[in-house]
């Protein structure tokens, strides 16, 4: 007997999502400790999955495999917010912060041809208008992801912003702040890498 084809949707989330949002960046470095300052209730969260998962498993946000026991990973969806993000407008930004990298990683003297920028011995990647082909994307999320604590992602606007972005510099902490506070958007790592949160500012 033929199996019925699996399908993925986005699924609108509830306050737990928020709270798993929040105690998530509490764990995080400088800029998620930043962005602990929005008004996330003012906002929206959906996330991608089965459209057939029960309510236990979709807010079982720590756990992996639970799409049918393969992973099962949506970079993609994540990937086209991002491509649509960084088309909207030259100003937009996305940024990642690298969990787990270390500014004097010997990793990130190869990386001649990505962006990255330090604030002490933090490590953070970041995308902008020119760097929005798919290929590019995906790639700059698999080097930010990590099975946990996962991807942090900032979809953010430079307009008007006195500190730009750099590659390869030092940056102050106003930087991050000024990122945080211009925030749209941002996507947290679930389901132990295989899909994200995606919490979306309101436009009100």
């Amino acid at each position: 007997m033929k199996k019925s084809p699996r399908i993925f949707i986005e699924k609108k989330l509830g306050p737990r999502a928020i709270e798993f949002i929040k105690s998530r960046l509490c764990e995080g470095k400088t800029l998620s400790k930043f962005l602990l300052n929005k008004n996330f209730e003012s906002g929206t969260v959906i996330t991608k999955a089965l459209d057939s998962i029960d309510e236990e498993q979709l807010y079982d946000f720590k756990s992996g495999k639970i799409f049918t026991g393969k992973v099962i990973t949506q970079n993609e969806w994540l990937s086209s917010q991002i491509q649509e993000f960084l088309t909207e407008d030259k100003n937009n930004v996305v940024v990642f912060e690298l969990f787990l990298a270390l500014k004097n990683d010997k990793w990130l003297r190869k990386e001649n041809n990505k962006n990255y920028f330090y604030f002490q011995n933090q490590v953070y990647s970041y995308l902008t208008y020119k760097e929005n082909k798919s290929e590019i994307i995906n790639k700059t999320i698999q080097n930010a992801n990590s099975a946990w604590p996962g991807v942090v992602c900032v979809f953010s606007n430079t307009e008007n912003q006195t500190i730009q972005i750099n590659n390869k510099n030092d940056v102050e902490e106003e930087l991050l702040n000024v990122i945080a506070i211009n925030s749209k958007k941002i996507a947290l790592g679930i389901y132990d890498g295989e899909s994200y949160l995606l919490w979306s500012k309101s436009d009100i």
